[in-house]
């Protein structure tokens, strides 16, 4: 039977686990060493090994450096129920104690999935389409009717294809629309590609052992996503194309999806799909029930947006979903991260040029201080000469020696910058000194000739001597 089957398989690939919705391997079997964190119903401190309680998640996703599984698969149905046991007290004889949270999450699971495998394949065929409020965004579960209406049947080498599958239309026969730019980038991103189809589903629900093809080739065309099945040479395969092409009106074939609804201009919009599951080929077509919108007469906004779910809730609920938020998670925070190593490169580029150029202006800056102090002297010079001689003028000839005027020129005014008018005071003040002692030893001008009383030169040496000082 599939259950047996089930069970095999996942004990013969345990990375490709997830694949499957729900997991009924042997759990004694399963290494629960190798389980990461998000395998536990209860979490104490990620960090702490030791801390990680009550494990019912299946790993998949291979085996990380940390040798432990990289993602959390399905939910084992034989570890929930030694989960169960194990709070009343199964090893030890004693209740265990855990969160009212994680019970009555473990409790959800178990109703969940112990209801069968059938009733869940039911749930996963209805769509869920929320209550939205003006530009709200909220998850939805997408389930469409696909058209093969137009499509062309053709035989290539003992292959059957269907071209021109129109898998997904603009207008929802649940009442919203699908925007053209959602499903040209779910077709870019080669969402349709691979897309699995399944004929029915039995007692044990949907299943690898019913798979009759898969879609490829799509592309977004006419305002539509459109594919070409390619079926497999077997019942299954030849039934969906005898049923398709023959007696469409027979069963109904339903485009099950995962999306982001938005609520503009009072109409719901369908603003980015991001995960297709597979079509089906049932019995009964995709139903019209909506879970979150029932005939609530009281007008009323649902409050349940995107801002409302809980990865935890999801996690129970819908892992798939959950799962591929995480990844998309993940993603979205390695492009910021990169983007974030980007701009440092930038900006330590930058800050590299900005320095050199600093280092250039500031040689520049002082190459021009020293030619500004060079300019300074200079004109302090000629400003000092000017004075000296001006003052020097008003002495006898006798007294205006070289030595009298380099002293002059000595002259300090006592500042950090050069103080004209107190050079001129003292310059002054030095002059009156030494025309004074001139008079004193008789040294003069006379009608332009040189007149002196006594020993003039003799006097003249000792006064130059006594100026020197």
């Amino acid at each position: 039977c599939f259950m047996a089957w089930q069970a095999r398989f996942e004990s013969a690939h345990p990375a490709d686990a997830g694949i499957l919705e729900v997991s009924t391997a042997d759990w004694s079997k399963v290494d629960k060493s190798r389980l990461p964190a998000s395998c536990f119903l209860w979490v104490e401190d990620e960090r702490k090994k030791g801390s990680w309680h009550l494990p019912v998640y299946m790993g998949t996703g291979g085996i990380g450096k940390n040798g432990m599984y990289r993602e959390r698969g399905p939910v084992n149905v034989n570890a929930m129920r030694a989960a169960e046991a194990t709070i009343e007290g199964a090893r030890t004889g004693k209740p265990m104690t855990v969160p009212k949270s994680v019970e009555a999450r473990l409790q959800n699971l178990l109703k969940q999935h112990e209801s069968g495998p059938e009733s869940r394949y039911e749930a996963y065929r209805t769509p869920k389409t929320p209550r939205l409020r003006e530009s709200g965004t909220a998850l939805a579960h997408l389930v469409e009717t696909v058209d093969f209406s137009g499509a062309e049947f053709v035989e290539e080498g003992g292959k059957r294809l269907v071209r021109n599958v129109v898998m997904l239309g603009p207008v929802s026969s649940h009442g919203y629309e699908y925007k053209q730019e959602a499903m040209r980038v779910a077709v870019d991103g080669k969402l349709y590609e691979g897309v699995r189809i399944f004929i029915n589903h039995s007692r044990e629900g949907r299943d690898l052992m019913h798979l009759a093809g898969i879609f490829r080739e799509s592309k977004h065309e006419d305002g539509k996503i459109k594919g070409t099945a390619f079926l497999l040479d077997d019942d299954y395969g030849r039934k969906f194309w005898n049923i398709a092409q023959d007696m469409p009106e027979a069963a109904g074939c339903s485009h099950v999806a995962d999306g982001k609804m938005v609520k503009e201009g009072g109409k719901k919009y369908v603003e980015q799909i991001t995960r297709v599951h597979s079509v089906d080929l049932v019995v009964q077509g995709a139903t019209t029930k909506h879970v979150f919108e029932d005939d609530d007469s009281s007008g009323k906004e649902d409050t349940m947006e995107l801002n409302d779910v809980k990865i935890e809730d999801l996690r129970t609920a819908r892992p798939d979903m959950a799962r591929q938020l995480v990844q998309e998670g993940a993603a979205s925070r390695d492009e910021e991260i990169q983007a974030l190593i980007n701009e440092k490169a930038v900006l330590t580029t930058s800050a590299e040029s900005l320095s050199t150029e600093k280092a250039a202006l500031e040689e520049q800056n002082k190459q021009l201080q020293a030619k500004i102090d060079e300019m300074t002297v200079l004109e302090a010079t000629r400003q000092k000469e000017s004075v000296v001689d001006k003052a020097m003028s008003e002495l006898p000839e006798q007294a205006r020696t070289d030595l009298f005027r380099m002293q002059c020129l000595g002259v300090q005014t006592g500042g950090e910058t050069f103080d004209l008018k107190v050079y001129e005071e003292k310059v002054t003040e030095l002059v009156k000194d030494r025309k004074s002692l001139c008079d004193q030893t008789g040294v003069r001008n006379q009608g332009g000739e040189q007149k002196r009383s006594g020993d003039v030169k003799t006097q003249e040496a000792e006064a130059n001597a006594e100026l020197q000082l």
